[in-house]
């Protein structure tokens, strides 16, 4: 474990020696252990986006689809009703898992949207492999367009990753 301090500096567990703290030589165990609750509350929690969950009742049209037109790669463990699917790159992972009885197709509200530097010409890619995406739309600094997957969830493109801040 390692505990970081509001200024950014990095500390060791606890416990565990170290030559700097806050830029003072440091001959004792660290005293993280004694963080007060004001300190506590300034820790901020992080975590990466990994998998989205996708339900559907058409598990091998929905991963043909995400591995043909965005490159992803399917993974599935013999047995297991769950299709992940890789990104390739830093991206997170699609999980297809079957549709519970009662749900529709699409029901679920979450939209994908895949950063790309150039909406036009992806689209264009797309439309020569049989995705047709809507029409470009331009908003501030960038730009996207819309399709849906096989099992009628929202898929958009966009350039917002790479609009100049």
């Amino acid at each position: 474990m390692r505990v970081f301090s509001t200024d950014g500096a990095i500390f060791p567990a606890c416990g565990e020696k170290s030559s700097v703290f806050r830029g003072s030589p440091l001959e004792t165990p660290h005293p993280c252990a004694r963080v007060t609750q004001s300190a506590k509350a300034k820790v901020r929690m992080s975590a990466q986006l990994g998998r989205i969950i996708i339900y559907t009742r058409k598990l091998d049209e929905v991963a043909a689809f995400y591995c043909r037109y965005f490159g992803f790669e399917r993974r599935q463990l013999e047995g297991d009703r769950i299709v992940e699917l890789v990104a390739q790159g830093t991206g997170a992972h699609i999980l297809l898992h079957p549709l519970p009885k009662g749900r529709k197709e699409g029901q679920t509200l979450v939209k994908l949207v895949f950063d790309v530097q150039d909406v036009a010409a992806f689209c264009r890619q797309a439309s020569e492999k049989g995705l047709q995406f809507g029409a470009i739309h331009q908003a501030d600094g960038y730009s996207f367009a819309n399709a849906k997957d096989p099992a009628q969830n929202s898929v958009s493109i966009s350039s917002r990753a790479f609009a100049k801040q």
